[in-house]
């Protein structure tokens, strides 16, 4: 076992590229990005994101440490999705482990192996990036606590545990999927653990740094708080089970060099592959070529989107800090600044830096009295209850509905550490982009 486990760690440093330099290169960046959006958060105290996660806007250590784990967690997603062949399909699906079970090597210490030299090489990432942080915040004179700790240490840990082996599992069960279904596979099971942890209160509990303080660093580990962390623990023990259950076909085929040649086949015919387990025949074909381009599409789509969103919101919130109506239509839209209750009945209380949305009245007769109403007064912009003594030509709309969370989204974004951070998403989209495209060109694989 000892060979090959130090086989699997000299091969990560060459085709994982995820070695000691860049592996704590990975933490780091992961820090960063953690920090930034807590800057950014800093400028929401008097918004909804404050009320809701009041731990997180303070100059304590625990704020960008519990933003650090979720921004690691992301970014072990993306890695695992964009070098998925380096990391266990190109060895199970290709089959490279055939010779090895057939000279005595186990299949379930392979498999076990595999994934733990996967769980070393992301924990020593995450160790990086997780001191690294502590450190930064203790430059910055953030408040220090030991007790919370080792409960975020925790989460972040069982995070990778879980990807890593949802990823083995997923490559030992699914060989002859392609890589897309199993990408696919990997994205929407790690996106269905967001509202899981929602709805169980895991993310209530573990975000809460008085509640941790007060009940202990595993508090929000406990089934009695949550059964969050008791189902990751069950999901990953299950697909553990199930890797080292199916690892015994690993020597039960052998792959013909063929799968892996690009042939010239004349017109009208394909290359079949028979599965002697079940009789069936399997077709090689190459990567549809739409579905390369739809990829690039969705990729340039997706940095215009983002860059364009940053765009946006900052421009009008260049024009609301210089009292300017913003208007589109016949909806103005404005920023609250001040907390306002309403006289009517229809209208939610407002909060400051809430944001509002009003449609166009100029006709005070049409609007009931205590209406929440957008005026221009003198050169300021002010929303307020509608009284008789308005005159019309104050009136530039009256209040069509509110939402706290854009305006949240708004203060965060239009400040020098959120445009950092918004345009840190689309530069990463380009620093992968040839990753992608490779991927995309690489040569026929077999599907089902």
């Amino acid at each position: 076992m000892n060979s090959y486990f130090y086989k699997e760690i000299r091969q990560s440093n060459i085709e994982r590229r995820i070695g000691v330099v860049n592996g704590a290169f990975f933490g780091v960046f992961a820090a960063m990005i953690a920090f930034l959006a807590h800057m950014a958060a800093l400028r929401l105290n008097d918004t909804v994101f404050a009320a809701f996660y009041p731990d997180l806007i303070a100059k304590d250590c625990f704020a960008p440490l519990y933003i650090y784990i979720k921004v690691f967690a992301f970014l072990s997603v993306v890695y695992v999705l964009i070098s998925y062949e380096h990391i266990v399909l190109g060895e199970i699906k290709s089959n490279r482990w055939y010779l090895l079970a057939k000279m005595g090597y186990s299949t379930k210490m392979m498999v076990s192996v595999k994934l733990l030299v996967q769980m070393i090489l992301l924990l020593y990432a995450f160790i990086i990036g997780f001191v690294g942080t502590v450190g930064m915040a203790t430059l910055l004179g953030y408040s220090f606590a030991n007790v919370y700790l080792p409960a975020l240490f925790l989460a972040g840990v069982v995070e990778i545990a879980f990807l890593c082996a949802l990823t083995t599992a997923l490559s030992v069960l699914y060989r002859f999927r392609s890589a897309f279904f199993t990408r696919w596979c990997i994205t929407l099971t790690e996106a269905a653990l967001i509202p899981l942890s929602d709805l169980t209160g895991y993310r209530e509990a573990l975000s809460s740094k008085s509640f941790i303080v007060k009940n202990g660093p595993f508090a929000p580990f406990s089934p009695s708080v949550s059964v969050y962390f008791v189902i990751l623990l069950a999901l990953i023990a299950v697909l553990y089970a199930a890797s080292l259950f199916n690892a015994k076909t690993i020597a039960m085929y052998y792959d013909e060099p063929l799968e892996n040649t690009d042939f010239t086949l004349p017109a009208g015919r394909v290359l079949a592959r028979l599965d002697h387990r079940n009789g069936m025949f399997y077709l090689f074909r190459r990567k549809s070529k739409s579905l390369a381009a739809a990829v690039h599409m969705l990729i340039v789509v997706l940095v215009a989107s983002i860059a364009l969103f940053t765009i946006v919101l900052n421009l009008f919130y260049y024009r609301y800090r210089n009292n300017t109506v913003v208007k589109v239509g016949d909806t103005v839209y404005f920023l609250s600044d001040r907390e306002i209750v309403s006289g009517h009945l229809d209208d939610p209380h407002i909060y400051k830096n809430d944001f509002l949305v009003f449609k166009a009245e100029s006709d005070a007769e049409q609007i009931d009295d205590g209406k929440i109403v957008l005026i221009q007064n003198g050169d300021k912009l002010e929303a307020v209850p509608y009284a008789a003594d308005l005159k019309d030509a104050e009136i530039l709309g009256k209040l069509d509905s509110v939402s706290r969370w854009t305006g949240a989204l708004v203060l965060m974004v239009c400040n020098t550490e959120g445009i950092i951070l918004f345009l840190v998403l689309p530069l990463l989209t380009l620093l992968f982009f040839g990753s992608i495209k490779k991927l995309l060109e690489k040569k026929p694989v077999p599907i089902e």
